[in-house]
């Protein structure tokens, strides 16, 4: 696994044969805090999306700070992180499910954009 990488277009499975990845309506990772290195994924987050439909859809990150699910969800998306008995919310609806595209490290670049990793509270 690629903990910060655009989990729904990294193309990960594809070199050397290895199997498609299934079609992800929501992927992504969290760290510590906004600036770790790819190898500080947090493990045991529990990752609530609740989308435009009401559809509610709740993960847990694995030992690389991942999450994923194949559940279409319809933008935008509310997001919440729940570690430790604290809960923290994303202050505004995410756009799609693909989290990794706007949280990345190096910042991307642009007005509006999120800056840095997704961290738990």
């Amino acid at each position: 696994m690629r903990p910060g990488w655009n989990c729904l277009a990294s193309g990960c499975h594809f070199p050397d044969k290895q199997p498609v990845p299934p079609d992800w309506g929501a992927a992504g990772t969290i760290f510590p805090g906004f600036d770790a290195r790819s190898t500080e994924g947090l493990a045991g987050v529990t990752v609530i999306l609740k989308d435009t439909d009401g559809k509610e859809v709740r993960l847990v990150t694995n030992a690389a700070g991942n999450f994923h699910t194949a559940e279409i969800l319809k933008g935008p998306i509310d997001v919440t992180l729940e570690r430790q008995g604290r809960r923290i919310k994303m202050p505004t609806p995410a756009p799609a499910g693909s989290c990794n595209f706007c949280h990345s490290l190096p910042a991307t670049s642009g007005e509006g954009w999120p800056k840095g990793r997704i961290f738990a509270p």
